[in-house]
Parts: structure tokens; C-alpha cells; sequence
């Protein structure tokens, strides 16, 4: 008998805390419920992050040569006015 009360009391409190995150969490926060059925979100969010890394490295890129083209033209434009 004790088991059976045991095993109530873990089944309410799993369904408040499911509740709870999945319906009153995400009401409060103004997005939509349940959220675990929602798995693209998730993956959408990970994508743009993905995208604005790539773009970031790509400026790092960009900035890279152009520092290593302006530093190529004033080693050589000392160079000229050396000789």
C-alpha cells in the first residue's frame, strides 16, 4: 500500500512540473506551449547560430588580408624610396 500512495505522489508531482514547464512558463513568457514538441526551434536557433559564426570568421578573414595587403604596400613603398 505504501508503494501505491509513493508512486500517487510522483505522478502528481510529475504532472505539475510538466505542467508547469510546458503550459505556465512558456504562457508567462509569451511563446507557445509545450515547447518539447517544438524541436525545430531549437535546431533553427542552433542554425543561425551557426550562420553568424561562419559570417564572423569570414570578416576575420577579410580583415586579415586586407592588414597583410596594407602592410605589404608600405614595406614596399619604403623599399622604393630606400633605393
Amino acid at each position: 500500500m505504501f508503494f501505491v500512495v509513493l508512486f500517487e505522489i510522483v505522478i502528481v508531482i510529475v504532472i505539475v512540473v510538466s505542467t508547469i514547464t510546458q503550459v505556465v512558463i512558456p504562457l508567462w513568457r509569451g511563446t507557445a506551449i509545450f515547447p518539447i514538441f517544438h524541436p525545430e526551434r531549437k535546431l533553427a536557433g542552433e542554425l543561425a547560430e551557426a550562420n553568424q559564426e561562419g559570417r564572423e570568421a569570414d570578416l576575420k578573414k577579410e580583415i586579415r588580408k586586407v592588414k597583410t595587403r596594407t602592410t605589404n604596400k608600405e614595406g614596399q613603398g619604403t623599399n622604393q624610396f630606400q633605393q
